[in-house]
């Protein structure tokens, strides 16, 4: 696989239930800590609140992960797009966590990732 830039759109291997589910990488960095990130975005997942028992949340804005990691759950560029979900939010909670030492990246499969997501809203 080639280089990462913003906007471009992957198949990745997704939980079952989520197969049209899409990976969207919004921003790329090189942290002094992490190394290089992937600031993604996934689009089409299924998570259950159980406070709203009649709502599904069907895009997580942002995700920071390990490129290496990422790289590892991508399968196909499908699509790019010129304009990026909503993470800039989401971003800049993470980044002001992150440069003081209380965040991380994910650097686990993006299937677990969302499971992990999925399990803390619970």
């Amino acid at each position: 696989m080639n280089d990462l830039y913003p906007g471009q759109v992957f198949t990745y291997q997704s939980r079952k239930t989520e197969q049209a589910s899409r990976v969207i990488i919004c921003s790329l960095e090189n942290h002094p800590e992490f190394g290089n990130i992937a600031h993604i975005s996934v689009e089409g997942v299924a998570l259950r609140n159980p406070r709203e028992k009649d709502k599904v949340t069907d895009i997580i804005y942002h995700m920071p992960f390990d490129e290496t990691a990422l790289r590892e759950s991508l399968v196909e560029l499908e699509a790019t797009r010129q304009v990026l979900p909503d993470f800039q939010e989401g971003y800049a909670t993470w980044k002001e966590a992150a440069d003081s030492g209380h965040a991380g990246v994910f650097n686990v499969s993006v299937a677990d990732a969302v499971d992990f997501i999925e399990q803390s809203m619970r």
